[in-house]
């Protein structure tokens, strides 16, 4: 905290402001407001005028390009000029209680520029991925592939229930509740989903998941951390093949006027039809 004494300003502090003042402490002590930020004087002058007119003031952020150890760096503070009254009313002068917060702003700032990173390569992942915010499973994220899957349905700010209320009885929100619950991550194969919308997404499918929670650092679960692949096409080829194999087994076994056997390497007979067993007994 600091106090602008005076027609002049003059600055007085404590010990935590002469941290801000960093290379400028102790020859700040005593001197003119004005003249020890002489860098930001422009800035300034607004709200010290203000404070002087007898108005409170404050901020939740301001940006400051302070020069105090050698060169011009940017800063961040949180704070409150409190206009001081003497004998009469008049303003003698304003207190000021500051919080640097330029820390916080920066790594606020770094974060955000990871996340948006992170975003744009999630945006291309040929994989499906939506991240789900809270215990409502609010949509904060959905990719490309996770559009087009499921069509575009205006994802972001909706929860699960609104974007998919034909999810009703397929078990999907109950998996998404146990798993914000719990905290234990769910792994889903060849699962079945049935959708209703345009005709390029209505109808079954069948998708490979999973469900991992979002954990903050105090160990709770925030949110959920969604990614997939359509094994529709997969599903239904291996669907295929073993429908044709079981009808070629069917058509083998209902020979009974061949005979039919398999082999393997040393000659050991492996398989043996109702034809073979008609003829060899």
């Amino acid at each position: 905290m600091f106090i602008a004494w005076g027609s002049k300003q003059i600055l007085l502090y404590n010990d935590a402001y002469a941290v801000v003042l960093a290379n400028k402490h102790p020859d700040a002590l005593g001197r003119p407001f004005m003249q020890v930020w002489s860098e930001i004087e422009a800035d300034l002058i607004p709200i010290v005028e203000q404070a002087y007119a007898g108005v409170p003031v404050h901020m939740d952020d301001i940006t400051l390009m302070m020069s105090r150890r050698g060169y011009i760096e940017e800063t961040h503070f949180a704070f409150s000029y409190t206009p001081i009254r003497g004998e009469g009313g008049a303003i003698d002068g304003l207190f000021c209680a500051c919080t640097e917060i330029t820390g916080q702003v920066l790594a606020e700032r770094r974060r955000a520029a990871d996340t948006k990173r992170q975003r744009r390569l999630f945006e291309q992942a040929p994989g499906f991925i939506t991240i789900l915010n809270g215990p409502d499973h609010v949509f904060e994220f959905a990719n490309a592939t996770y559009r087009r899957l499921f069509g575009d349905r205006g994802f972001v700010g909706k929860t699960v229930r609104e974007a998919f209320p034909e999810l009703e009885g397929q078990s999907f929100y109950e998996l998404l509740d146990r798993v914000y619950q719990t905290g234990e991550r769910f792994v889903a194969n060849r699962v079945a989903i049935t959708l209703q919308g345009p005709a390029s997404v209505s109808g079954e499918r069948f998708l490979d998941f999973i469900y991992e929670p979002i954990i903050d650092e105090t160990g709770g679960v925030t949110g959920i951390f969604v990614e997939g692949h359509d094994a529709t096409e997969a599903h239904r080829a291996q669907a295929n093949l073993r429908e044709s194999e079981e009808r070629a087994r069917r058509i083998i076994e209902g020979v009974k006027d061949h005979s039919i056997f398999t082999v393997d390497a040393a000659g050991t007979i492996v398989d043996w039809t109702p034809g073979a067993e008609a003829v060899f007994g």
